[in-house]
């Protein structure tokens, strides 16, 4: 075959290929990603190689070889992705532990091993009529219980049902393992509530208690043991949230309506602060030490820093990226960078400037989540993609 018809058969193959990409069904999904960062301290290599295909930087010194991936790389008996299928946004972190779900199945990851488990989940029997999924997850700061809310749905209905909690013993080391239930009931008054968009659910530290938030105007917090609500706050209805296991705090704002943002101790119910608004909160975020809110308002265009415990102002910046993650040093931030009002890109940003280091994820939705590693070099966040695109 001579080089023209090699050319004129590639040709055909590039629009076939092209054809079949546009025409493919969109299958939407949501996924979970982590994302590994340079790295941040300086380093003099002898030698640097950067892989445009495979997005790998290698820097030889004298004594060895250090390889920094965007990816985990492919090798034999090793996972291969660094995504996998969710339901909703929920991320449940605690230190370098990681946890979220897909249908019946638990999944964590180590931030700093790599590690992947999965835990099969055993779900409460729904009423006739009804089928039941998992809505949101929350874990101990220890990293070995995590609660599930469990949400019925009516059968060729939008009509809700039942929310109960479940209690989750994990501290069996096999992968694949079913948790040991150690505490499941409804939670009572709050029949029909929907939390799967932008809800949020925290557990303490010890297991006794839960929270829950509605972005249709609840918070509400339960005691594992019996069951019994400790107290049920009615506040705005609201779009943004942010929250803090340790300390526990949930911060709640809008995005859509100009609305104070409000901190409260998640396992008491009490309004800890009330910062006045200054335009919509695009987004909000807790500093990890839970000391720190961060506000993005959207007009101006800049990013807050108040103090949680009296809710006083301590800086403020021009930046027009909103904050979704803070890191543990406060020096970087994950933060979305609206193209729409709604649909933009997931960034890396620099906290003292709101300077853009990386994009990270593009198409990425407003309410979508993320998280640092303990040592700043990893991230894991939460998109909604589309199959033919990945």
């Amino acid at each position: 075959m001579d080089v023209a018809s090699i050319c004129e058969e590639a040709i055909h193959l590039i629009s076939d290929v092209r054809y079949r990409h546009e025409t493919a069904p969109r299958l939407q999904m949501n996924l979970t990603r982590y994302h590994s960062l340079w790295p941040q301290a300086p380093i003099h290599p002898d030698f640097v190689a950067y892989d445009t295909v495979t997005h790998t930087l290698a820097l030889a010194t004298g004594h060895d070889i250090v390889l920094f991936s965007r990816w985990l790389p492919k090798q034999p008996g090793i996972g291969v992705s660094n995504s996998f299928e969710t339901q909703w946004r929920n991320l449940a972190q605690a230190g370098d532990m990681v946890f979220t779900f897909r249908n019946n199945v638990l999944h964590s990851i180590n931030l700093q091993t790599l590690e992947r488990r999965k835990y099969q989940l055993t779900p409460p029997k729904p009423a006739d009529k009804f089928r039941i999924s998992v809505e949101q997850i929350a874990v101990t700061s220890s990293a070995d219980v995590v609660a599930v809310l469990w949400h019925e749905d009516a059968i060729g209905s939008k009509k809700t049902g039942r929310m109960i909690i479940q209690v989750l013993k994990i501290s069996a080391p096999e992968n694949g393992a079913t948790p040991q239930c150690i505490h499941e009931f409804e939670m009572k008054d709050l029949f029909g509530l929907d939390t799967r968009e932008s809800g949020r659910l925290i557990i303490s530290n010890d297991a006794s208690v839960v929270t829950t938030y509605s972005p249709y105007g609840v918070v509400a917090g339960y005691r594992t043991g019996d069951g019994s609500q400790i107290f049920k706050n009615k506040i705005s209805e609201t779009t943004s949230f942010a929250a803090c296991s340790d300390p526990p705090l949930l911060a709640v704002a809008d995005y859509i309506r100009p609305t104070d943002v409000q901190v409260f101790d998640a396992m008491t119910g009490k309004l800890i602060c009330q910062i006045a608004a200054h335009g919509t909160a695009g987004k909000i975020a807790l500093s990890p030490d839970g000391k720190f809110i961060y506000v993005g308002w959207s007009k101006p265009r800049v990013i807050g820093r108040y103090r949680v415990d009296d809710g006083s102002m301590v800086s403020e910046i021009k930046a027009p990226i909103l904050p979704v993650a803070i890191s543990p040093s406060e020096r970087r931030f994950v933060g979305f960078y609206a193209d729409a009002p709604r649909v933009g890109s997931l960034v890396l940003g620099d906290l003292s400037s709101a300077k853009i280091i990386e994009r990270i994820a593009d198409k990425a939705f407003v309410l979508d989540s993320a998280c640092f590693s303990r040592d700043e070099d990893k991230i894991v966040y939460t998109i909604v993609a589309l199959l033919a695109e990945l």
